[in-house]
C-alpha cells in the first residue's frame, strides 16, 4: 500500500523540484491536456476562465463554484493517470450574502 502524501506537501515539493515553479492557466480539459503534454507540472484553473470559455460571459459573477468544478472533473478525467502536481483553483466563487435591511 502506497501512503498518498497531502496537497500541501505535494506543493512544498513541487516548489523544490522546479524553481519557480511554472504553474500554467487552463481552461478546459483539452487545455490541460496540451499543458500535460508539452511538460507543464501544475496547472489551475479561474473562474473567470470558465465563465468566459465554456459559458461564453464575462466574468460578472454569472458563475458558480458548481461551474467551475464541471471543468475541473473533465480536467482530472483526461489527467489520470499523469496526476497534476498541483490543481490550483483560483476565483472559483464569488459569494453574495444578503444585505441586513435597516428596520
Amino acid at each position: 500500500m502506497s501512503i498518498q502524501s497531502s496537497a500541501g506537501r505535494r506543493f512544498r515539493d513541487a516548489l523544490v523540484q522546479e524553481s519557480p515553479l511554472q504553474i500554467i492557466g487552463t481552461v478546459n480539459a483539452y487545455a490541460a491536456m496540451m499543458a500535460r503534454d508539452v511538460g507543464y507540472n501544475a496547472i489551475y484553473l479561474s473562474g473567470a476562465g470558465v465563465a468566459n470559455y465554456s459559458y461564453g460571459l464575462p466574468d460578472l459573477a454569472m458563475t458558480s463554484l458548481d461551474e467551475v468544478l464541471i471543468d475541473v472533473r473533465r480536467i482530472l478525467r483526461v489527467s489520470i493517470p499523469h496526476c497534476w502536481s498541483i490543481l490550483i483553483l483560483v476565483g472559483v466563487a464569488h459569494l453574495t450574502l444578503p444585505v441586513p435591511s435597516k428596520k
